[in-house]
């Protein structure tokens, strides 16, 4: 085994990349000629000050030592090439917005190595020991299958009750930074820094055409496994998003102030004008969880995962109503509680009746009103008269359903 001189290193390491990037696109499957012809798009740098590898939409910044040692195997280190590109196809350095880069690399790299590990053994790569996974250490409870925003949405408040633990939560504050895939603070699915907001849409998009032509390239050797093709068409196609939806939803129903012109509805009928609340501090939704028996784990999950973001964004306390055909559960939840799971708790026919009483008894008992309700359901349901509150149903599995009031966006 010949040695490599510190000053050989550099060039040793970018031609193990090279080797790597060529043997994908020089592939039989249709899989790895897609993300070798992804790797094409990047340019090569080696950097010592990054501690495993990174992206930045334009470039792939690699640690030549990590190369040449963690990757000596030349399917760790396709896997590794693999999820760097995604994060350039997923559209990470442009979604990454005000948040908190490291946080969010590892919320990224949870959405990204689902499918980086569904397709090796097929395609001939494989993730190096200790990548981050939903359902594994060291997040067994995250659920599989969500974005990176939603897998944010869920870290956040675990890094918080890391803090809060101090000294005693130094381990778990460790976990969250980073697994063998270490986030760096150059590159890892930010934009290159001084990129305008512009350029960065603009290369958010050129993505897509790149993506768009690997694909057709790939098919020359046959079909893209089923999450593959899903992914390209989701990324090419993508439906309305249910999950801008909700939240957006809810934006529009913040108040902080008081206002006149929105008076308190639950004394108009009675001729008393009361002012109401107006401005940017969310009151108490209702969220109410169909549990009739056609909602999944996954739907759960999803949900659930939203649920949460909308919590954190908000600041203020959700109401979660299990039903079927009568309110089986309440659960109430605030971000500071840390991850939310749903679990359905009932299994009948379905009413959406009770709710919508459950919620005027509750405003009438603490005086305090829902600044709205958010179904989660099928839509197969009986339904009240359209109350005064906000609604929007979150339809599942039920394409063709048509909202009896309210607004509704349907979950993919």
């Amino acid at each position: 085994m010949s040695v490599i001189l510190p000053s050989d290193k550099p060039r040793a390491a970018l031609q193990a990349v090279k080797k790597g990037r060529v043997g994908l696109l020089l592939s039989e499957t249709a899989e790895a000629a897609f993300f070798g012809s992804l790797l094409l798009e990047l340019k090569l740098e080696a950097d010592a000050s990054v501690p495993t590898m990174a992206t930045d939409g334009t470039h792939l910044i690699f640690n030549p030592d990590f190369v040449l040692k963690d990757l000596a195997q030349e399917r760790l280190l396709r896997g590794v090439l693999i999820h760097e590109v995604l994060h350039n196809a997923y559209g990470h350095h442009a979604r990454i917005g005000t948040r908190d880069k490291l946080l969010y690399n590892i919320a990224c790299d949870l959405a990204i190595n689902q499918l980086v590990e569904a397709n090796g053994a097929k395609g001939g790569w494989a993730l190096p020991p200790g990548a981050l996974l939903p359902g594994r250490e060291p997040f067994p409870s995250l659920p599989r299958d969500l974005h990176a925003e939603a897998y944010y949405a869920l870290l956040e408040p675990m890094r918080q009750q890391a803090k809060e633990q101090g000294a005693a939560g130094a381990a778990i504050g460790q976990v969250v930074k980073g697994g063998s895939l270490r986030p760096c603070d150059k590159g890892e699915g930010a934009a290159p820094q001084g990129a305008s907001p512009v350029g960065v849409e603009e290369m958010q998009q050129a993505w897509k055409e790149k993506v768009a032509a690997a694909a057709a390239r790939a098919s020359c050797r046959g079909d893209l496994p089923l999450g593959i093709k899903r992914f390209v068409d989701g990324l090419l196609k993508p439906k309305a998003d249910w999950r801008r939806a909700l939240q957006d939803f809810v934006g529009r129903r913040s108040h902080e102030d008081v206002s006149w012109l929105r008076p308190q509805r639950r004394h108009v009928h009675s001729g008393l004008y009361l002012p109401g609340p107006d401005g940017e501090k969310c009151g108490p939704i209702v969220v109410a969880v169909d549990t009739s028996g056609s909602i999944g784990d996954r739907q759960l999950a999803q949900f659930g995962a939203e649920v949460s973001s909308i919590a954190q964004t908000s600041g203020g306390r959700v109401d979660i109503v299990y039903h079927d055909s009568k309110v089986q559960h309440v659960q109430r939840y605030r971000a500071s509680d840390g991850p939310l799971a749903l679990e359905a708790k009932g299994g009948g026919g379905t009413s959406h009746v009770p709710v919508f009483d459950w919620a005027r008894e509750e405003e009438s008992r603490t005086g305090e009103e829902y600044s709205a309700i958010i179904g989660l359901t099928d839509m197969l349901s009986v339904f009240p008269k359209a109350p005064e509150t906000p609604v929007l149903w979150c339809v599942y599995g039920n394409a063709a359903a048509r909202a009896p009031f309210g607004s509704i966006t349907h979950m993919e």
